[in-house]
């Protein structure tokens, strides 16, 4: 079974608050999970997105995760976190949010991932959607797990407004809330084809 977890990070420099947002997908659910924190950065919020998505897929599976963050990307694509360790064994000072990069170390080895880098606030309807949750996330101070199932069968969502036109957590949609036939609303999901802006890494 194929999974794809589409992440996003968001914080206030000004006040350290964050918010995160990790969308996991199989061809049959949808799953959205955000969080919240406080002393924080949008580097550490982004690697929680990936971490929290990661942890929500129970075994062992081929995963693909979709970020727009390069720090992420960077850091697993060339094992910056090797010479992190090493540096701490020679008693340097441990680089920044080591604890999160640890256990996502140890995801690495429990799933099959491969690491897609997409440009974000591009048009994209996932990446634009794990953004404004993770937003939101950040400034309503909300941790929620929000599922749909049999989304290709076009359930509708039961998170409805009072009204019956608009899905509350899903407010930027037009009318009901229905996932179907790979599309959200009749825009067309987020799959594993390459673009200019898109890298692929193991």
């Amino acid at each position: 079974m194929s999974i794809t977890i589409i992440t996003d990070g968001s914080a206030d420099n000004r006040t350290g608050s964050g918010g995160w947002c990790a969308i996991v997908r199989t061809p049959t659910t949808l799953v959205e999970l955000t969080g919240w924190a406080t002393g924080t950065t949008s580097n550490r919020m982004e690697v929680t997105a990936a971490l929290e998505g990661l942890r929500a897929v129970k075994t062992p599976s081929d995963v693909t995760v979709v970020t727009d963050s390069s720090y992420l990307l960077k850091t697993m694509r060339h094992k910056w976190y090797e010479n992190w360790i090493e540096q701490e064994k020679f008693g340097a000072e441990p680089r920044p949010n080591m604890d999160l990069w640890y256990a996502l170390i140890g995801l690495a080895h429990f799933h099959n991932i491969t690491w897609v880098k997409i440009k974000g606030h591009s048009g994209d309807y996932w990446n634009e959607r794990a953004d404004k949750l993770a937003d939101m996330a950040r400034r309503e101070k909300l941790s929620l797990r929000h599922d749909i199932d049999d989304w290709t069968a076009g359930k509708r969502c039961e998170e409805m407004s009072p009204s019956d036109r608009q899905c509350k957590l899903h407010s930027g949609h037009s009318g009901n809330c229905y996932f179907t036939n790979g599309k959200a609303n009749g825009v067309e999901i987020y799959g594993v084809e390459r673009t200019e802006d898109q890298e692929a890494v193991h």
